[in-house]
């Protein structure tokens, strides 16, 4: 008669590849449904592992405290891992260390050059007002990014919030895979 423990084992070693299979996906690969980047598949490289990011880089943050404890409190950000347990935001890099960046006319302005698709909305979804980052042209800090989507008009980044920390960047996202064009 075969023992408990040893029929066990194989469910013990499928539950175990389960999930380091699992954890192997989740670290390499990001699933995007949100608005504000395309739709799909993205293969993760590791900022550490990254080549240094340059505008057009598309970059998984964590937003800071502040913004993430607003995120949440007016539902752009649901749960996630990051500080504050709310999810990473995927979005383009659009201004790097020493750009130059304003709002003029409703509109994002890098390096005296409006943004195509940069919109700054009045109001969210919800009804309630959206502000500029700042009121004031700023030079993007020596450790920061300024990250800015155009997919949507809709998109919650620094135009609002202003540039996120280097450091709260952990990888650059390579389309993998698209669910639309």
């Amino acid at each position: 008669m075969v023992s408990r423990r040893r029929s066990r084992r194989p469910l013990r070693f499928l539950t175990l590849a389960a999930l380091a299979i699992g954890a192997g996906w989740a670290s390499c690969f990001r699933l995007n449904l949100s608005a504000s980047s395309p739709a799909g598949v993205y293969f993760l490289i590791p900022v550490q592992l990254s080549r240094p990011l340059e505008r057009g880089d598309l970059v998984l943050a964590c937003p800071p405290r502040p913004v993430a404890k607003i995120g949440r409190a007016h539902g752009y950000l649901h749960f996630g891992l990051c500080p504050g347990l709310v999810p990473e935001l995927l979005k383009p890099v659009e201004a790097v260390p020493g750009d130059r960046v304003a709002v003029q006319n409703f509109f994002v302005v890098i390096n005296q050059q409006p943004v195509p698709g940069a919109l700054l909305l009045p109001r969210d979804s919800g009804g309630r007002p959206l502000t500029p980052f700042s009121p004031h042209e700023l030079e993007v800090p020596a450790d920061s990014l300024f990250l800015l989507s155009t997919h949507s008009p809709r998109s919650w980044d620094s135009r609002y919030f202003g540039p996120v920390p280097l450091a709260a960047v952990r990888a650059r996202a390579v389309p993998l895979w698209r669910f639309a064009p």
